[in-house]
């Protein structure tokens, strides 16, 4: 029949907005659909895109409409060659492996609308990287795996979980960083609907988190999930089988199980995927975080390192994992003949028109009200989500934007990290530097917490010089001293003021301790003996005056002068220092036996055996020096340390000095610990230290016979603590040789058994140091000389004997009868 109108059959078309047709056009581009597909796609409306009107046209037509809309294709409005071949450069740069081939590169630059044809993609790929391809295809096959075909409903009927670690841990081999992946899968569509990396994929907390995330993302949960049975699983099993009770009751769980736990072999939709993404950007990115390590920044020991590595890099990989997301769901999977489900389709295509691939729309919408009534179940549980998915915490987060803010915010990549990360690592380096004090407030912190008495010991006027020409000391005239008192009083009020009505208070309570410290000891000075002369006529005085007319009463005082020194106010306590040689030490085990008991009281504040040449105490090693402490010396400071015990009356409080040395770095020999980088040794004289402080009586106890010099070379002191009714016997042997000790207790023992704890030369004759009395513990032997406790029976309760070894320290510990004791 002849058309008298001369227009089509199909009646006028109404056609969209522009605007509105050259976005679905454009959405059409993006995602590679070809013209047939367009013209379905137009013919439809589609909700998820905003698109409420349909267009039914002709492929002449389509044609006519994209050149007048400007709609790119691989033959219309391409981008000019150089500039076309600049971003295929760019795109293959991105892949440091180079494994990803033209099929890639064309969809990533097709995501950005640029149309570039495979063939010429290619030919710029041989052209600027040659090698490309025969990393790609190297030559060999691997042998073919059988599987059945897959099958499911449609979307969202099975979904695929699983945890990827070839970025974790274990792999970077970094010091415990990594960057571990977790993966929801669809699998009719192929679609990847959750890709995220996370601080742990092997626990519960994180993983049911993370599903919790990835329910709310979507609005609602598929009807299966299949995953490994790993750990990881059980909230998120736990939270999808009572989802789909609840939202789908319809659907039988015999016939169609709310989820399936399988071997990991068995789990192919999500296990095939790792590889395309280890091919794609896997390698690629652990290229670039294990420069970190190839190049040195990156340093676990150093603590704030892991906290910047967390900080820079899991967003870095997130938003890689995004773009191969948007990458993945918008590529063309290869067509399958045999394949049941969807096959050369474009994922994201298929989950939005399952029915175009004969599919069912198996999703069950969840309300948002019941994904929180479930993360305040599992908040409860197991903690809040950040708690297990939170990569820093929120103060190390607010430090790090500081940080990087005061740098400029230079902008970070993958290429860039690791120059940003060793830019904020300086800054803060320096920061830390700034602030890593042990200053006055920390020193008073680390008492109190040590549950000790602190004592102050204050600068008084002198500086040390040359040892031998003491007339070379800087010494403050008494016409100039008062600026230094006044830097005392001024610390004093800083340490007891009040914290609303004093200056010194004030600053203490902005540094965040607005109770005063308790403060009762004030040392005036340090080895003023070296300096009698002006210690007596002004500076003590001076001093003491001082405080005393602004602190009347609060304090006690202790001299830094030699005992003999007259001192006016007349001292009440005095600080000793000793450093000798181990025969000193012995000597010297009763000098405070027979001291006056006059009130004065002594802080042997520093004492060590530090040389085994008595005329030479501070020379160097090959003259006697000790480098380490030894058994020898630990057993004539226990010596000595026996008779300040015995007479605490009078010593009221002793340390060993020095503390910690470094070994590539030290101004004295020997010290109480020694450390390097990786090592740290306790000597003998810790253990001495150890062994008293950790047997400390209440009461000193009177022996028949008291420890004398007819007694050498056995030393004791005897006490009873009365809280738990133990008497404690602490002995060294100095002597070259075992002494047995009969021991007569006047209150019964009330137990079977006591027990010793004894350092010593190693009892076999095949130990290398067996028999020495020298031998040190070293960083490089640090177990030489060691206590070691046994229990002995006793066989009568007020009587037995001992042993003890040449060269020893030991401490023998007797259960008495409550109370039992005169104390």
């Amino acid at each position: 029949m002849v058309n008298l109108t001369g227009k089509n059959g199909v009646g006028v078309i109404t056609y969209p907005p522009d605007a509105d047709l050259k976005s679905a056009l454009l959405f059409c581009v993006k995602n590679g659909f070809s013209q047939d597909k367009k013209l379905a796609y137009l013919a439809q409306e589609d909700t998820s895109q905003q698109k409420h009107w349909t267009l039914k046209i002709g492929l002449s037509n389509l044609n006519k409409i994209e050149r007048r809309l400007e709609i790119p294709s691989a033959r219309r409005l391409r981008a000019p060659a150089e500039v076309e071949t600049q971003a295929i450069i760019d795109e293959v740069e991105r892949d440091l492996q180079q494994n990803n081939g033209p099929n890639y590169v064309k969809t990533q630059l097709q995501l950005r609308g640029m149309i570039v044809p495979r063939d010429a993609i290619r030919a710029v790929m041989n052209r600027e990287f040659p090698m490309g391809a025969q990393i790609r295809y190297p030559g060999r096959k691997k042998s073919q795996v059988f599987r059945t075909p897959l099958a499911a409903f449609g979307p969202y009927h099975e979904i695929s979980a699983d945890g990827h670690e070839k970025l974790g841990a274990q792999a970077l081999q970094m010091g415990g960083v990594g960057l571990p992946i977790y993966a929801l899968k669809d699998k009719w569509t192929a679609e990847l609907l959750k890709m995220d990396v996370v601080p742990n994929d092997r626990t519960n907390a994180a993983i049911g988190h993370l599903f919790l995330d990835f329910v709310a993302e979507k609005g609602g949960i598929g009807m299966q999930m299949t995953m490994d049975k790993g750990s990881e699983i059980g909230w998120m099993v736990a939270i999808q089988d009572t989802l789909r009770a609840i939202y789908a009751p319809g659907i039988d769980p015999d016939i169609h199980p709310s989820h399936a736990c399988v071997k990991s072999i068995h789990n192919t939709i999500i296990e095939a995927f790792w590889r395309w993404l280890k091919m794609k950007r896997g390698l690629t990115l652990r290229e670039h975080i294990l420069r970190g390590k190839l190049e040195n920044i990156f340093s676990p020991m150093t603590l704030y390192h892991k906290h910047l590595f967390n900080w820079i890099f899991p967003p870095l990989v997130q938003a890689e994992l995004d773009d191969f997301r948007n990458y993945w769901n918008h590529h063309q999977i290869r067509f399958q003949r045999e394949k049941i489900m969807p096959s050369g389709h474009v994922p994201r295509d298929a989950a939005l028109h399952p029915a175009h691939y004969g599919g069912i729309d198996c999703f069950i919408r969840v309300p948002a009200s019941t994904v929180s009534e479930l993360r305040e179940v599992l908040t409860e549980e197991v903690g809040p989500r950040e708690q297990h998915l939170a990569w820093v915490t929120a103060e190390f987060d607010e430090f790090a934007v500081a940080v990087y803010e005061s740098l400029g915010k230079p902008k970070i990549t993958l290429e860039s990290s690791w120059s940003v990360f060793a830019r904020m690592s300086e800054e803060i380096e320096g920061l830390a530097l700034a602030y890593r004090r042990l200053g006055l407030l920390e020193y008073l912190n680390w008492v109190e917490d040590l549950a000790a008495v602190p004592i102050l010991g204050v600068w008084d006027g002198i500086s040390i010089a040359n040892y031998s020409e003491l007339s070379t000391w800087p010494i403050v005239p008494e016409a100039e001293l008062q600026p230094y008192i006044d830097d005392v009083l001024a610390e004093l009020e800083f340490i007891t003021g009040d914290a609303k009505s004093t200056e010194g208070g004030k600053l203490r309570a902005s540094l965040g301790r607005e109770e005063p410290y308790a403060l009762r000891f004030i040392e005036i000075g340090n080895e003023d003996f070296f300096q009698a002369d002006t210690y007596a006529a002004y500076r003590w005085q001076a001093f003491t005056s001082a405080i005393e007319g602004k602190y009347p009463g609060q304090f006690e005082f202790l001299a830094t002068s030699l005992p003999d020194t007259t001192l006016t106010p007349a001292y009440q306590r005095i600080d000793f220092h000793q450093y000798n040689s181990p025969s000193w030490f012995t000597n010297n085990s009763f000098m405070f036996d027979e001291y006056p008991r006059n009130g004065s009281k002594w802080f042997v504040g520093e004492y060590a055996v530090t040389s085994t040449n008595d005329t030479n105490l501070l020379g160097d090693i090959p003259s006697g020096r000790l480098p380490y402490p030894t058994l020898q010396g630990a057993a004539a400071e226990a010596a000595f340390m026996t008779g300040m015990e015995r007479n605490s009356d009078v010593v009221f409080a002793s340390a060993y000095a020095p503390s910690f040395q470094h070994i590539r770095n030290y101004q004295w020999t020997p010290d109480i610990i020694t450390y390097d980088a990786m090592r740290m040794v306790k000597s003998t004289s810790y253990y001495v230290q150890q062994m008293f402080s950790l047997n400390k009586g209440t009461h000193v106890l009177s022996t028949v016979p008291a420890p004398s010099t007819d007694t050498v070379p056995l030393f004791w002191a005897a006490s009873y603590n009365n809280e738990t009714d133990v008497v404690f016997l602490k002995v060294s042997n100095t002597g070259p040789t075992d002494l047995v000790a009969n021991i007569f207790l006047s209150t019964p023992a009330t137990s079977l058994f006591a027990s010793a704890v004894s350092l010593s030369s190693p009892p076999l004759s095949l130990d290398p140091v067996s028999g020495q009395f020298n031998v040190s513990n070293t960083l490089e032997k640090p177990h030489q000389i060691i206590p070691v406790s046994t229990t002995f029976a006793l066989p009568f309760s007020d009587r037995f004997n001992y042993t003890f070894p040449a060269s020893s320290v030991t401490v023998l510990s007797v259960m008495v009868a409550e109370g039992a004791v005169n104390t």
